[in-house]
C-alpha cells in the first residue's frame, strides 16, 4: 500500500478509536528477520518509514506508541541475526521469528515484555481504573452512534416492596 494511502487509513481508524476509546494503544511493527523472496534491508528501510507514520499519527491523536522496533533488533543482533545481512538462523538455534516474519514465542515474550514496560510507564492501568466513569445515559449517548453494540438502556422501574 502506498504510504500516503497507510497513513490516511491509520489516521482515520485512529480517529475512529479515540473517539471511542479511554486509552488507545498503538504498536509499531516489527522489523523482517529473512524472507528469500525479497530484499529484506530495503524492505525494512520501508517499515521505518511507515512506522514513522503510525508514530506521528499516533501522537497527533493522543494515542500511546509503542515502539517495538529497537528491542526487536536489539534482542535479534544478541542471537545472532544481522540487519545488514539477514538469513535465517541456524537449525535449533534461538530468533525472534519464528518464519523470518511472524514473531517466535521469544518475539511474542519480547513484544510482551515492551508492552507491560510502556504500559507501566504511563501508568495506563492505573488511569483507567482512577478517571471518572460516565454515567449510564453520557455513556448511552456516546454509543448510540453503534446502535449494534449498544442496544436501548432497560429502564428501571422501582419494583414494589412485597416483604411483610
Amino acid at each position: 500500500m502506498p504510504i500516503e494511502e497507510y497513513d490516511a487509513n491509520y489516521r482515520t481508524a485512529l480517529e475512529l478509536l479515540t473517539t471511542h476509546a479511554r486509552q488507545v494503544v498503538v504498536i509499531s511493527e516489527p522489523p523482517i528477520g529473512w524472507d528469500p523472496s525479497i530484499d529484506v534491508p530495503a524492505a525494512n528501510l520501508d517499515l521505518i518509514e511507515y512506522n514513522r507514520r503510525a508514530r506521528r499519527a499516533a501522537d497527533d491523536a493522543g494515542a500511546l506508541f509503542i515502539d517495538l522496533w529497537e528491542a526487536a533488533i536489539r534482542t535479534a543482533t544478541a542471537l545472532g541475526w544481522s540487519p545488514s545481512a539477514p538469513s535465517a538462523p541456524a537449525t535449533g538455534a534461538l530468533s525472534v521469528w519464528s518464519d523470518g516474519v511472524h514473531l517466535s514465542e521469544i518475539g511474542d515474550e519480547l513484544l510482551r515484555q515492551v508492552i507491560a514496560d510502556q504500559i507501566s510507564t504511563h501508568q495506563i492501568i492505573d488511569n483507567l481504573l482512577t478517571l471518572d466513569r460516565l454515567d449510564r445515559a453520557a455513556a448511552y449517548r456516546r454509543c448510540r452512534g453503534r446502535a449494534h453494540l449498544a442496544p436501548e438502556p432497560p429502564t428501571r422501574t422501582r419494583q414494589p416492596d412485597h416483604r411483610a
